[in-house]
């Protein structure tokens, strides 16, 4: 027997049992399925159970831990608060949820809770003045002054205060447990209220979802091409988390020094200008403009001459266009200086 064929029995005798049963889609064969069912049993507990106007609610955390069984999801942009949080007297908040099917897609559900704590305020007067004359009619006006209320409008007054205080400090958690609790509630088919109590406390509340097939091949491939992208998402990495990604620096920057003992000098007219024998060099005048302005530049350097002031006074002119006295004239220093 096939494992789908197992759940479905489980779940049909379940059923005769009187169990309440969820189950999103029908179970079909798992061999070519990419998704499986998955089957949940929840016992709700007394805490998870409340009682109102003489019948059976189930309290919203026995709604989550129902949910939760289901494989319940919330869209995170969807489920939020709408109203603005301009007035501090009102607060409405959207939930959007859903169970994924057997064809593998979520199909949510919207449902919006709100709270007007002005409407809030005036319902609460009206209940409490009628708690009042009932209370009042039955024990008679000494009923009330053991608690320190004299009159109608301190008790009331006190009541008021005493409920708006605990509304305004959860009003936001009001209005989404209210709104999640919609949706969950139309989403399982679970009913507002129960008569009987027992149709809550010791039923069995058997949830069926559906979750990836990792038998199935194809799924199994996506699965193990993805796991390197979760790991990066769980423990960090650079797409995910903008860091820089640290490279090793393999440049050899000994390769980048420059060895002045063996670098090869400016040449003039094929021979070596070196400052230790300057008065070796040709014939500055016999030299070309073009080889005396190489000259020139190469030992101004060796100098620590500032190229751009020794050539300020001549303007956009060249070294090579000025006339032969400039440049005997700029030799004739270097000469001095060298010595």
């Amino acid at each position: 027997m096939n494992d789908y064929q197992e759940i479905q029995s489980m779940i049909d005798k379940e059923r005769q049992n009187g169990a309440f049963i969820f189950m999103p889609s029908p179970i079909l064969s798992m061999e070519d399925s990419f998704y499986k069912p998955v089957v949940e049993t929840v016992m709700l507990r007394e805490d998870e159970v409340y009682s109102a106007q003489k019948k059976f609610r189930i309290h919203y955390n026995g709604l989550l831990r129902l949910a939760g069984a289901a494989s319940f999801e919330w869209s995170a942009i969807d489920t939020c608060r709408t109203d603005g949080r301009r007035d501090k007297m009102y607060c409405s908040f959207r939930a959007v949820g859903g169970v994924r099917k057997a064809d593998g897609k979520v199909y949510f559900h919207k449902a919006e809770k709100d709270i007007d704590l002005e409407v809030l305020e005036m319902e609460l007067e009206d209940k409490y003045i009628a708690d009042w004359d009932r209370v009042k009619a039955c024990n008679g006006n000494d009923a009330w002054k053991k608690h320190g209320h004299t009159s109608q409008d301190t008790f009331m007054a006190a009541m008021v205060r005493r409920d708006m205080i605990q509304k305004r400090k959860n009003k936001l958690t009001l209005v989404e447990s209210g709104a999640k609790a919609r949706v969950i509630r139309f989403v399982l088919g679970l009913q507002s209220q129960y008569s009987n109590k027992n149709q809550v406390i010791g039923m069995p509340f058997v949830m069926v979802s559906y979750s990836p097939n990792i038998q199935h091949p194809d799924v199994k491939r996506v699965l193990t091409n993805n796991l390197p992208e979760s790991m990066s998402m769980i423990y960090g990495g650079v797409k995910d988390t903008g860091q820089i990604p640290y490279h090793e620096d393999t440049h050899d920057y000994e390769a980048d020094v420059i060895d002045i003992s063996n670098q090869q000098q400016d040449t003039v007219n094929g021979k070596d200008i070196d400052i230790l024998d300057i008065n070796s060099l040709p014939d500055f005048q016999g030299l070309k403009p073009k080889e005396q302005e190489s000259w020139l530049k190469h030992y101004a350097a060796i100098l620590h001459f500032d190229w751009s002031e020794c050539v300020m006074d001549l303007g956009d002119v060249e070294v090579v266009n000025t006339d032969q006295a400039w440049r005997d004239g700029f030799f004739e220093h270097i000469q001095k200086c060298s010595k």
